[in-house]
């Protein structure tokens, strides 16, 4: 058996893993990720202290801020968390973001006394 080498060239591309934690005491989440270059998502992870009691709504969008696509507004995730602690969103192909659209990441009025944690993760353009 004979091993090949391969080169791999510079990268073009760099990991982000975004982090986001909060009381949401009466609150809402409402993040967004915006790099500023091309970028692609890869997966969106949700965890909560306790599991939801009752029905609160969960969404991710895009939204575009330039002129030309400013009615651009897609609703790409609208879901319950009846029940549910834990929420992963994983792509297996990943999407694409222009430089100049934004993730927006809510939740309607959460249940009272409940630690969030959300995590972002994906890659961008290199500088």
């Amino acid at each position: 058996m004979a091993f090949t080498e391969e080169y791999s060239g510079p990268h073009r591309w760099r990991h982000f893993d975004f982090f986001a934690t909060g009381s949401a005491i009466t609150s809402f989440i409402n993040e967004t990720v915006s790099i500023g270059q091309k970028w692609y998502l890869q997966e969106i992870r949700l965890h909560f202290s306790t599991a939801m009691g009752s029905v609160k709504y969960y969404t991710l969008k895009i939204s575009a801020t330039v002129s030309t696509l400013s009615a651009y507004n897609t609703l790409l995730l609208s879901t319950s968390l009846n029940g549910l602690q834990d929420y992963n969103v994983y792509y297996s192909a990943p999407l694409f973001f222009a430089s100049d659209q934004t993730l927006v990441i809510g939740t309607s009025v959460l249940s009272v006394a409940n630690q969030y944690g959300l995590q972002v993760i994906g890659w961008a353009v290199a500088d």
